[in-house]
């Protein structure tokens, strides 16, 4: 998601992680927070 994309009233905080977008199938389970 594009930070630029969001309405700043709707949202109090923004968590921002790493993502290995080559890799990305082989990490779902932590992108779903499994």
């Amino acid at each position: 998601v594009n930070l630029n994309c969001i309405d700043t009233a709707t949202i109090e905080s923004v968590d921002i992680g790493d993502f290995d977008g080559a890799n990305w199938e082989a990490n779902i389970a932590s992108l779903r927070g499994e």
